[in-house]
């Protein structure tokens, strides 16, 4: 645009077509807005009592993901949630003794 002719064109361009999101850009680049971007929750949803902050890994073999799939078709709950209920009869059993 501006190259041609030797000038500098400061962004935003403006633009037969409107693009008033450039304005959005702009501000975005040119501010710290970033930065506190960072700090804020990347998932914001419904608040809960029992907060799930801790993660993990697991392996597993075959026959034992053949095991959870069943259990999550028969009962129709999510691979987290049978993970769960199954630490909490572990734990029950070990506790009860």
């Amino acid at each position: 645009m501006g190259e041609e002719t030797g000038h500098i064109v400061p962004y935003p361009v403006t633009c037969k077509i409107g693009l008033d999101f450039c304005t959005d850009i702009y501000y975005y680049l040119c501010t710290d807005k970033r930065k506190e971007e960072k700090e804020v929750s990347p998932r914001t949803g419904r608040p809960t009592e029992d907060p799930k902050r801790k993660r993990f890994e697991l392996r597993v073999s075959e026959k034992e993901n053949e095991m959870l799939e069943f259990c999550m078709k028969e009962t129709g709950m999510s691979r987290a949630d049978v993970i769960r209920r199954g630490i909490e009869l572990v734990y029950k059993e070990i506790t009860q003794k």
